[in-house]
């Protein structure tokens, strides 16, 4: 099993939170938007998560 916990709240001035990890990534304007674009969601999460190996 292969777990993710959120270890900074945001990057880049997007905020991430468990919808991001589960794929719903939101902006409030464009310029965040281009930033998600630039950077793309895995490369923020890889930011923002740590992960936890071996949950048993």
């Amino acid at each position: 099993m292969l777990g993710s916990t959120s270890f900074h709240p945001t990057y880049e001035g997007l905020r991430s939170h468990s919808l991001g990890f589960a794929g719903a990534m939101l902006v409030r304007n464009s310029q965040q938007m281009q930033i998600l674009k630039d950077i793309g969601p895995m490369g923020i999460l890889s930011q923002v998560g740590s992960i936890i190996k071996d949950l048993e």
